[in-house]
């Protein structure tokens, strides 16, 4: 039985220009991807790195290619059939604060996915706090509000939401850089057990090379929306084939 998680071919993806032409967010692009893996995604600013990660998740649509989630082509799935694809992949972003309502609890924002899920709402922030707790969030800060916590337990929050129904796959676009060392190690320490828990998946898009090696399985190396480079961490950071790939390795160390 196959272990292949998710499947993305040649895909492409291109934005209008103010003077009518079109730019090249990505282009060409294919990996794959096992149960349980993780795939680092890596590259300067605007090589294509969060675009490829809202097109796996299907947040945007491809303008060619196919994606493949555990076999199943999900490249023009719309409604219904969508949204219960997208409840297998969850996206963890790097300012969660801006992704949570600040008039609501922590508790009730990991909620309300289970609310919308049919749950009763009692039964949700039951299964929020765990959650919350199973995330290292102390449970007296549950009950507080966004802008009332700090950057790392604002993102354990997130981290929380996300696994509410339960995900296969985690997509986390740069979701430690805005965290001092030691909360950003916390956070790494937290997805790794995680990853062994759950069984999860994670595309791990990040600038840090350092953070990429100590985490990542694989890692693949975007250059102007092209796929330039890709292999295991030690094997690329090592041995660059790519001009590119050494130039980011020397910048980084």
């Amino acid at each position: 039985m196959s272990n292949r998680l998710l499947t993305v071919e040649h895909l492409s993806k291109s934005f209008p220009r103010r003077d009518g032409s079109r730019q090249e967010a990505v282009r060409d692009v294919s990996f794959q991807l096992e149960q349980g893996e993780t795939l680092g995604i890596v590259g300067g600013s605007g090589s294509g790195k969060s675009t490829l990660a809202r097109l796996v998740t299907r947040l945007i649509a491809p303008d060619a290619g196919r994606i493949l989630l555990a076999g199943q082509d999900i490249t023009r799935l719309k409604g219904r059939p969508l949204r219960q694809v997208q409840c297998r992949m969850q996206m963890v972003f790097q300012s969660p604060a801006g992704s949570f309502d600040p008039r609501q609890t922590l508790v009730h924002a990991v909620a309300e996915p289970l609310c919308c899920q049919g749950m009763p709402r009692r039964l949700a922030v039951g299964r929020a706090r765990s959650l919350l707790e199973q995330c290292g969030l102390p449970a007296d800060l549950a009950d507080r509000r966004p802008g009332q916590v700090s950057g790392g337990q604002c993102q354990r929050a997130a981290i929380a939401r996300a696994l509410t129904i339960g995900p296969r796959l985690l997509v986390c676009d740069e979701a430690t850089s805005a965290l001092d060392a030691t909360v950003q190690q916390q956070i790494l320490d937290l997805l790794r057990q995680l990853r062994s828990q759950c069984g999860l998946a994670f595309l791990f898009i990040c600038h840090d090379l350092a953070v990429v090696q100590q985490f990542c399985d694989r890692v693949l190396v975007l250059h102007g929306g092209r796929m330039v480079e890709d292999g295991p961490v030690a094997e690329v950071l090592a041995h660059p084939r790519n001009a590119y790939t050494r130039a980011l390795i020397d910048a980084a160390w």
